[in-house]
């Protein structure tokens, strides 16, 4: 009882000769049967955003087959029939995603998986300070591979992520960072002016 792998789609004959144990050789007995093809697939997706939904492709390569399902497992307990579905993913990380094609003659593809990559972005414009009149002060930014600070008041740069700050009075930025996935997200840094110490005295 072999098992045949590797077969080529199509019509093949399968040839079976048996030996006894006196060395008796047996007429070839000859078994015709069909090789029915599979579908061949891709499926591509680009790495995405929290909560910003994601799209799923899936292309036929052959045309040997015309496919009838889509069997998708999103790894997020969702699934979907759908050629190219969307999927939206609440947690930063990587998911592992694959696709099954089934053609109208019963036959499934091979698995076709996509790891993807979900990412956050998380803006940090340093802490609320304190600082010196016309003194220059550094700004401390992350969260991102790009950074627009707003307004230019006092910047020696809105796109740097640490640019010099040179203020006369209070200011307040906003920090707008933005992830190779699209992702975005904003935080604000609020700069008081130091004014000089002094004694208060209370009247009551």
């Amino acid at each position: 009882n072999p098992v045949l792998g590797g077969i080529s789609p199509g019509p093949h004959t399968l040839e079976l000769v048996v030996s006894s144990n006196n060395g008796c050789t047996s007429t070839p007995v000859y078994k015709k049967f069909l090789i029915k093809p599979a579908p061949v697939i891709t499926a591509t997706a680009a790495n995405g955003c929290v909560d910003v939904p994601v799209l799923f492709t899936a292309q036929q390569q052959d045309n040997a087959t015309t496919i009838t399902n889509w069997n998708w497992h999103l790894d997020n307990e969702e699934k979907s029939t759908e050629q190219n579905p969307t999927a939206t993913y609440s947690s930063p990380g990587f998911y592992n995603i694959n696709v099954t094609a089934t053609g109208d003659n019963g036959c499934d593809s091979n698995p076709e998986t996509i790891r993807l990559f979900i990412n956050k972005a998380e803006a940090n414009a340093g802490n609320d300070t304190v600082i010196i009149q016309n003194q220059p002060f550094q700004l401390q930014a992350s969260g991102g591979v790009s950074y627009s600070w707003t307004p230019a008041i006092g910047l020696t740069s809105q796109s740097f992520p640490n640019p010099i700050v040179l203020l006369q009075d209070d200011a307040t930025y906003t920090l707008s960072v933005r992830t190779i996935e699209g992702c975005e997200d904003e935080d604000v840094i609020h700069i008081k002016i130091f004014r000089g110490s002094g004694i208060r005295v209370p009247t009551a």
